[in-house]
Order: C-alpha cells, then sequence, then structure tokens
C-alpha cells in the first residue's frame, strides 16, 4: 500500500504510476494500485518537520554508517548489510543505490537514484528532499516499507 496525506496527493501519487505497473502496488486492501490517505493514522512525530527531523537525529545517532557527500556529489551504496548484520545506513545528502541489495534502515537526507537490479529489505526513508527515483534493471524490490517527506530541510553540510 502507498500512504499519502490528503486528496490531492493521491491523485499525484495514482496518476504517476505507469498503467503498465498498476499491478505492482497491491496492498492490504487488495485494491490496485492500492493508494489510501493515512493522514490521520500518522504518529504527530511524523506530521510535523521538526518531528521529522528529531526522528532523523534519532536514527543518525544510531547509525552503523554514515556518508557525508559533499555538495553537489553523491554517494554511491552497492550491497550493504545482511540478514544477520542489518545497518542503519544515514547519507546526508544524496545517494546512488544500486546495484545490490540492503538490510537494514536507509536514511537519505537528500535525492536517492536507483540503477541497476537492487533491493532492499526492511525500511528506506527519504526525508529532506524527498524525491525517489526508482528505476534500474527491473528485479529489484523493497520488502519493507519507504517513507518519504519532502521537508525542505537541507543537512548543514549541503549548504556550503
Amino acid at each position: 500500500m502507498i500512504g499519502v496525506i490528503s486528496a490531492a496527493d493521491h491523485t499525484t501519487v495514482t496518476g504517476a504510476i505507469p498503467s503498465s505497473r498498476l499491478g505492482n502496488y497491491t496492498g492490504v486492501r487488495g485494491s490496485t494500485p492500492d493508494v489510501a490517505d493515512i493522514s490521520g493514522e500518522l504518529d504527530p512525530l511524523l506530521t510535523t518537520v521538526a518531528g521529522l527531523e528529531s526522528l532523523v537525529s534519532g536514527i543518525e545517532a544510531s547509525s552503523t554508517d554514515i556518508y557525508n557527500p559533499a555538495y553537489g556529489s553523491s554517494s554511491s551504496i552497492g550491497t550493504i548489510g545482511s540478514s544477520s548484520d542489518p545497518r542503519i545506513v544515514t547519507v546526508n545528502g544524496d545517494a546512488t543505490f544500486g546495484p545490490g541489495t540492503g538490510v537494514g534502515i536507509l536514511l537519505v537526507r537528500g535525492t536517492l537514484p536507483t540503477t541497476g537490479n537492487c533491493s532492499w529489505e526492511s525500511l528506506m526513508l527519504v526525508i529532506g528532499q524527498g524525491e525517489l527515483i526508482w528505476s534500474g534493471g527491473g528485479s529489484g524490490q523493497v520488502r519493507g516499507g519507504i517513507f518519504i517527506a519532502k521537508t525542505g530541510e537541507r543537512h548543514p553540510c549541503r549548504d556550503t
């Protein structure tokens, strides 16, 4: 299921899914695509910029891997973590993921394009620039969840 926070977002997201891929977005309700307004179900922490930045700070403090790409550049992430060694990865800027697999939490504070066949198990968060560009070889997947929030916040290392 894809959760959005307004009727306008519902229309935008549903309209952006190519007709040939509608069947890839089924969820608990079984509709295709399964896009629902979940604004009434969100924890208040997830509804404000300050709350999201607090969440991001907590994740970064627990990170096993931190990338700080220079302004205008991007970190490249391939295979990282495993079921026996899940990682908490924070990228304070833009990152490209793939080809490869990842297990754990991936937090990207910039834009996150994917390349090649890539899969992630657990949680991907794209908070700040809030842009995920999924491309690749066609067999990638996320087993877990994706949370995207465009807060307009940039990590201080990106504002140089």
